[in-house]
């Protein structure tokens, strides 16, 4: 649906700032499920998940657009919206198509009381320039799924068909594990970025992945070796025809037999011709945006929206 002239004339008007304590959840949750960049960070029981509840809103009319706010008070006391762990990319949610006139509209509804902005607009977010914003370009990788295992093979790089030709003779196939088991793991195989984030942040992920279980929005995957042993396992949301590498981990016997490479191919396979991506949610560190371009993924830009 498009804005007629006269609906443009008068948006500002339009644009509501909503505490979370009055927000309509069902006509918020639909809008994010209709929307035409929709992504599950932007459901409110994932926001009240990952910000303890502490997010307002702007609304567009009757929730056509949404734009979440998470804040909190961690910038010398004063209101700050900040973008919250486990959501790469938030901005404003859409059933009708985002053009500048409209991202203009939301970006100066945000209230002037919030001392400093800080959030990650999504992907399809059209970029405006005003007075007082600032941009910084991110990177995300992403594999449309073909609709055949020759096209997927093709993509792979030589190492990752090596790895995965390596975990098809060593490994089992990949199965479903409870969330439990996942988080165990996940705990008793830290990686370097993941060791400096206090409790809090992971008590914060333990929460968030029985929500997604509970609401069938996401499972944990495993793979073992022939003795039964876990080796890799990573946590998956399933929405919008995406499936978003959420987290993951694996151990130093995983490495050495190829376990990750093995798990995100088998978990791709079983998606193909079904108009999926595999969103690997990152990276900016140049290891990592490696390991995920060597699929076949491909560059998505996104920015960092600051207002101070």
């Amino acid at each position: 649906m498009f804005l007629p002239l006269k609906y443009n004339l008068v948006l500002n008007k339009l644009i509501a700032f909503k505490p979370r304590k009055i927000i309509d959840l069902e006509r918020w949750d639909a809008c994010i499920t209709q929307a035409y960049n929709g992504m599950p960070y932007g459901y409110s029981w994932y926001l009240d998940a990952i910000c303890k509840g502490r997010w307002n809103a702007l609304v567009l009319n009757n929730y056509e657009a949404v734009f979440p706010l998470p804040f909190n008070r961690k910038y010398f006391g004063l209101a700050q919206i900040y973008h919250p762990f486990y959501a790469q990319q938030l901005g404003v949610f859409s059933q009708i198509p985002l053009d500048k006139k409209l991202v203009e509209a939301f970006q100066k509804a945000i209230p002037w009381y919030y001392w400093r902005v800080r959030t990650q607009l999504n992907e399809q977010h059209v970029k405006v320039d005003i007075p007082k914003f600032t941009f910084q370009e991110k990177t995300n990788y992403v594999l449309s799924i073909p609709s055949s295992s020759e096209e997927l093979w093709k993509g792979y790089s030589t190492n990752t068909k090596r790895n995965v030709k390596k975990g098809q003779k060593t490994l089992q196939a990949i199965a479903r594990i409870s969330t439990e088991l996942f988080l165990d793991f996940y705990k008793k195989n830290p990686i370097e970025q993941s060791k400096k984030r206090n409790r809090q942040y992971v008590e914060m992920l333990q929460d968030l992945l029985f929500i997604l279980e509970k609401r069938q929005k996401g499972k944990a995957i495993g793979v073992r070796d022939h003795k039964g042993d876990l080796l890799a396992a990573c946590f998956i949301i399933n929405s919008h025809q995406r499936l978003i590498y959420l987290t993951a981990r694996t151990n130093e016997e995983g490495r050495k037999k190829g376990a990750t490479h093995f798990l995100i191919h088998s978990i791709v396979e079983q998606y193909l011709n079904r108009g999926y991506s595999f969103d690997f949610e990152g990276s900016m560190i140049p290891s990592l945006a490696r390991f995920f371009a060597s699929f076949g993924a491909k560059k998505r830009q996104y920015n960092l929206m600051t207002r101070r």
